[in-house]
């Protein structure tokens, strides 16, 4: 898709940014590794060497397997510690990849004019503001000590395998939106190999996409063979999924092994891993939301009167919920691993919303003072996400 502007295109910014990308997020790994700060690469790297050793493959074991292929199966830490810097690099490049074609296919199916955009100089801003997005932006540290810990910032760079997991919990999102929007049956065979693939990796996105997407679809589609076909999909991957949960707590327990824990499983526990984290939950959720709160209050007809937008609404807050209710027991309880799902569909949510409000910014002849509290909110986010990594480098935690 090559838009021209003068002697520059858009296509030769969106290459030169996916450079910027892969270069800026292979940096942080490395030194990440390097400086010896402790994060989850690390410790999945540790499990990737039980795997190995011992020959129990944990129940999500797709970025364990990727990178213990790419160390030559090697059980030295340091092999495997830089071959997942690769794959969390590459993973970082393909959900900017993924994002920017996700938001610019939105766009012009809306029908903004892509030499229009260009012209008015704002399609390039809006690709860089899509790289931004994808690397940078944090929650602002709002009445708190702790710059992530009791927070769902959109973005992270601790937990590899959410890492891996994001651009396929991307796809998949994006593809069950395509079914609920055009009610095609054909697509609804990606939509269960994407599900496949975010359960193998990591099944916290699939926690959300199991309830959401029938739910939208019983409201799309009524009661017909369209809406009946995704029940039966978000209930086989309920089923998948309830096979995972069997095999990870009842069966194989690398993850204990890996953490030298007792045996966990899991709760219903109200509240009690976000009060753990977060010395004020209301603060928590706000400081991780600016960006969405300010482009709600300013566009909040356009917002609403979009499915895309809704269903990445409705996603975050049964994301939410999860967390709020479900916790580990035992050894693992605080690890807060239910929160993975919050922090994917908030990203969701940040891209839907820099979708829907970039139409009416790049199709107006003045940049108004509306439109400049939101791109400031959103700056704001990825001005924090600078300070965040800085803060990893500087002070070597993460929390």
């Amino acid at each position: 898709m090559k838009i021209d502007c003068s002697n520059l295109s858009a296509l030769d910014v969106g290459r030169l940014l996916d450079i910027v990308a892969l270069v800026f997020s292979g940096s942080v790994f490395l030194l990440i590794v390097s400086f010896s700060i402790t994060t989850d690469l690390q410790a999945h790297a540790g499990i990737a060497t039980i795997m190995i050793a011992e020959g129990i493959p944990p129940g999500n074991f797709l970025y364990y397997l990727l990178i213990s292929l790419l160390s030559g199966f090697s059980t030295d830490l340091q092999i495997l510690y830089y071959s997942s810097c690769v794959v969390l690099a590459l993973s970082v490049l393909l959900k900017c990849l993924i994002t920017r074609k996700i938001v610019l296919v939105e766009l012009f199916k809306s029908g903004i004019d892509g030499q229009q955009g260009c012209q008015k100089r704002n399609m390039i801003f809006l690709l860089v503001a899509l790289l931004c997005m994808s690397l940078l932006a944090h929650n602002y540290p709002i009445c708190s000590i702790k710059l992530y810990l009791g927070q769902f910032p959109p973005n992270l760079w601790h937990n590899s395998t959410t890492i891996f997991l994001m651009p396929f919990a991307l796809m998949l999102f994006y593809k069950s939106y395509v079914y609920l929007r055009d009610g095609e049956l054909k697509i609804l065979s990606q939509v269960l190999i994407l599900s496949l693939a975010n359960i193998l990796i990591k099944p916290s996105y699939c926690f959300v996409f199991v309830v959401i997407f029938p739910i939208f679809a019983a409201f799309r589609f009524g009661i017909s063979n369209k809406s009946l076909a995704a029940i039966s999909i978000a209930i086989l991957v309920a089923a998948l999924i309830g096979l995972q949960y069997f095999y990870i707590y009842k069966y194989a327990t690398i993850f204990d092994l890996s953490a030298s824990t007792g045996r966990s499983d899991i709760k219903i526990a109200f509240l009690r891993v976000w009060r753990h984290f977060s010395d004020n939950m209301v603060h928590s959720l706000l400081s991780s939301l600016v960006f969405p709160l300010v482009s709600l209050a300013f566009y909040f007809r356009k917002l609403i009167s979009s499915l895309f937008y809704r269903y990445a609404v409705a996603s975050f807050s049964m994301g939410l919920l999860i967390f709020m209710f479900v916790a580990e027991s035992g050894g693992r309880e605080f690890h807060g691993n239910f929160v993975w799902q919050v922090i994917i569909c908030n990203y969701l949510l940040f891209m839907a919303t820099l979708t829907q409000v970039a139409e009416p910014i790049l199709v107006s002849n003045t940049f108004s003072t509306r439109a400049k509290l939101v791109v400031l909110s959103l700056a704001g986010h990825c001005g924090f996400g600078l300070a965040y990594l800085a803060k990893i480098m500087i002070l070597r935690n993460y929390y």
